[in-house]
């Protein structure tokens, strides 16, 4: 009998939304820095990016293709390559991808929050003129 109530207690229920909104929280920009190749900067000479993502049931994160922002005058953007590498951890579980052009997405698990470190490089095969370099990646969930 108490099962029966039970269930029509459920099925009378209005339906509740999904956890479908994510936070996404940046909690270190990333640093390009020379690596001992002159022909590459990277975060993981420099500084990596963090990300804090929460607020959600079973997310799909998605890594958008990284691309130069800024450069200066003088160098030849047009032969750089732009890749992303990233690390994700959350309480049951990781997942991480190596340098890509390419987007990249990954699914996680049940759990609090989703900590990413963001890795960027960028290569050219002539160098690096002297000046400030931004390269920008965006994550999404959902």
């Amino acid at each position: 009998m108490q099962l029966r109530g039970l269930i029509a207690v459920l099925l009378l229920a209005p339906p509740v939304p999904a956890l479908a909104a994510c936070n996404v929280l940046v909690s270190t920009s990333g640093v390009l820095a020379r690596t001992g190749d002159a022909t590459v900067l990277s975060s993981e000479s420099g500084v990596p990016s963090v990300i804090v993502i929460s607020g959600f049931l079973n997310p799909s994160i998605s890594i958008s293709d990284p691309r130069l922002e800024s450069w200066p005058p003088g160098f030849d953007w047009t032969s750089a390559t732009v890749e992303a590498s990233y690390q994700a951890a959350w309480t049951l579980g990781s997942s991480s991808g190596g340098y890509s052009s390419g987007t990249q997405s990954f699914s996680a698990g049940i759990g609090l929050a989703v900590t990413v470190t963001l890795n960027n490089r960028v290569t050219a095969a002539g160098g690096f003129r002297q000046g400030n370099y931004t390269t920008k990646t965006t994550i999404s969930c959902s």
